[in-house]
């Protein structure tokens, strides 16, 4: 058997309430020349199960399972046997659009410049209800400034990546976690072009379980190391400005403040029943609030914007 041209890799942590969605949405891709390697985290729920259904079922899948290490350590594991001249990524509660392989591979096999690809996601929350659409910076030099000063210009688990460029970086570093991904990319732009695509490639999914929710603070920390370390190997020296996080944070505040990001987000989305649904939700968090009213206010009876 020949090897297949892009190897997907796809950690999984106590994955079981979205694991079959975001699997299905890899398995039903119009590109079918790949491999699914998911690495299993050492979960304590059904995921090893449902897994190994997947692996029985489909020879595209391929399944590790051992101890927990976290993140990086899974991503290192499967990358290990991959056998892809494309290295994908794939979260365990994110949804790949069907196309999304395809563009990906199209875009690389015309862009012998461009290392990594990207593009845009909708995000979208526990329920899978829609929010919004988001994208970054199209192009290399502007994707380049955003990571420079710590913000996120590509979403890790909807890259595609060049297998040779990847290893010519060193893969992963396990000490930039939970910014690895910000780190490869600063590192990736040293040794080729980087692109986001105007196309939706995935849907992200926001739950209180996701790592980043439950590592915000760290994660901003780890950005800002990662982007001032590459500021120095470039030789300038760019301020930082705030650095948003557009998953929840830990504290009440941060939390009511999403609530209203969500229902604005469905809001101006034409997502009246999701819109309706956060505004009802901030109300009962905080009814004496004046902004939780006017979400509700609006989603019940404003005309909806045209998305």
């Amino acid at each position: 058997m020949t090897d297949p041209r892009v190897s997907v890799l796809m950690p999984v942590y106590n994955a079981e309430r979205y694991l079959r969605e975001a699997i299905d949405s890899v398995l039903q891709q119009t590109y079918d020349d790949f491999e699914l390697i998911a690495t299993n985290d050492g979960s304590k729920d059904g995921s090893e199960a449902i897994l190994r259904a997947y692996e029985a079922a489909d020879p595209r899948v391929r399944v590790i399972s051992r101890p927990n290490t976290g993140m990086v350590g899974a991503l290192q594991d499967a990358y290990a046997v991959a056998r892809g001249s494309l290295i994908a990524r794939m979260d365990a509660d994110d949804i790949s659009l069907p196309d999304r392989f395809q563009i990906q591979v199209d875009y690389l096999d015309t862009h012998p410049e461009c290392v990594c690809v990207g593009g845009d996601w909708q995000l979208m929350d526990a329920r899978s209800r829609i929010l919004t659409r988001l994208h970054g910076p199209r192009d290399h030099d502007t994707i380049e400034q955003w990571a420079l000063v710590a913000h996120t210009p590509m979403i890790h688990s909807l890259l595609m990546m060049r297998r040779d460029a990847f290893e010519q970086v060193g893969g992963y570093d396990p000490d930039t976690w939970p910014a690895e991904d910000l780190d490869l990319i600063l590192r990736l732009a040293e040794v080729g072009k980087l692109v986001n695509l105007e196309s939706i490639f995935l849907r992200v999914r926001l739950h209180d379980d996701s790592i980043c929710a439950g590592a915000s603070d760290l994660q901003i920390e780890k950005m800002r190391t990662a982007a001032l370390n590459a500021q120095r190997k470039r030789g300038v020296d760019i301020p930082f400005d705030k650095t948003q996080h557009w998953r929840a944070g830990d504290n009440p505040d941060a939390r009511y403040q999403f609530l209203l990001d969500c229902g604005w987000w469905a809001f101006n989305s034409a997502q009246r029943r999701t819109a309706l649904h956060y505004g009802s939700k901030a109300v009962m968090k905080k009814p004496l609030d004046t902004r939780s009213w006017r979400l509700l206010a609006c989603a019940a009876v404003k005309p909806m914007p045209t998305p």
